[in-house]
């Protein structure tokens, strides 16, 4: 929360007198006396320096289809003008921080996750280590950010994958951008691995479903983390592809609310009833995006103005 130490108490009675409207009783056209000051010191925020803000990092973990709400997340931080100097992704996540970071407008990303299929993503190959090939996910993302590097983002990004061979947490942050999307994103048991400079890699959602640890290795000040797991008792588990998430998810749950810890912020929007599996239903999980990080705008705000309190002044 904001610190109101007397001279911001002072600001704060200053500034009501600028603002002052009669008194009336409270009803729902009331201003919010916080929300002005919290405004008016906003604006203080965004003419400081680059160097004099806290770097923000968005972390946005793996969850399949519930993931899609990271596209309702990015459309509101980008109609707030909110900071996002840094984008960790698993899986899900992968795929829409790495479209916003390379510069994908947000109602872009939007429209895609409102229509995703699983046609746009797999395609199905018999394999002795797999049915489906995500291919097509690695073009779908080079159709929007062509053969983008990493370096060449316009904000810094970085995925999470596991190397099945041993084990190995493997952080994405090099090299062309599509393929390690693709590969942060491959489910184990229904889709291929993918070879990747010389490993074979899987959904980061194994080993690390939301990668705090990563935003801070990378310089993060700040870790807003999305979280778009849901309680395992309520997944479907009626065919292979779920039993197979449920396996992941439950372990990758276990591992989240650890890295959770590491977040200034967590936004979770209401996704639990919906299915690793249901890109159907990507306009529910946009809505739900929507709806949990506007309720949180104000407190991104408080969270990134207490960094830089003292610059204010």
């Amino acid at each position: 929360m904001v610190q109101f130490t007397i001279k911001k108490l002072f600001v704060y009675l200053l500034l009501g007198f600028i603002l002052w409207v009669p008194t009336a009783p409270a009803t729902a056209g009331t201003i919010d006396e916080e929300e002005l000051l919290i405004d008016f010191f906003w604006q203080k925020y965004l003419s400081l320096p680059a160097a004099e803000k806290p770097k923000v990092a968005l972390v946005l973990g793996g969850g399949g289809a519930r993931g899609l709400a990271h596209a309702g997340v990015v459309q509101v931080f980008a109609e707030e003008l909110l900071p996002v100097d840094i984008i960790v992704g698993t899986s899900v996540g992968a795929l829409i921080g790495s479209l916003y970071a390379a510069g994908v407008p947000a109602d872009t990303i939007v429209d895609m996750a409102q229509n995703m299929t699983w046609n746009k993503l797999v395609s199905f190959k018999i394999s002795p280590v797999g049915l489906y090939s995500t291919k097509r996910m690695e073009e779908y993302v080079s159709k929007y950010i062509g053969n983008k590097r990493f370096d060449e983002l316009k904000i810094p990004f970085a995925c999470v994958a596991v190397d099945i061979r041993n084990g190995e947490k493997i952080i994405l942050k090099e090299g062309q951008v599509a393929p390690a999307v693709r590969a942060s994103s491959t489910m184990p048991g229904l889709f291929q691995p993918v070879e990747y400079r010389h490993r074979l890699l899987m959904d980061g959602g194994i080993i690390d479903n939301v990668p705090a640890d990563v935003a801070k290795l990378m310089g993060a000040d700040i870790i807003i983390a999305v979280d778009v797991t849901a309680e395992v008792g309520i997944a479907k588990t009626n065919n292979a592809l779920l039993i197979l998430s449920q396996v992941i998810y439950i372990r990758g749950n276990f591992l989240a609310q650890e890295q959770l810890k590491l977040a200034d912020l967590v936004i979770s929007p209401d996704v639990k009833n919906i299915t690793v599996s249901e890109l159907n239903r990507g306009v529910e999980c946009v809505d739900a995006g929507i709806i949990a990080t506007r309720a949180k705008v104000k407190q991104i705000k408080k969270v990134i103005l207490n960094k830089v309190w003292d610059k204010l002044q």
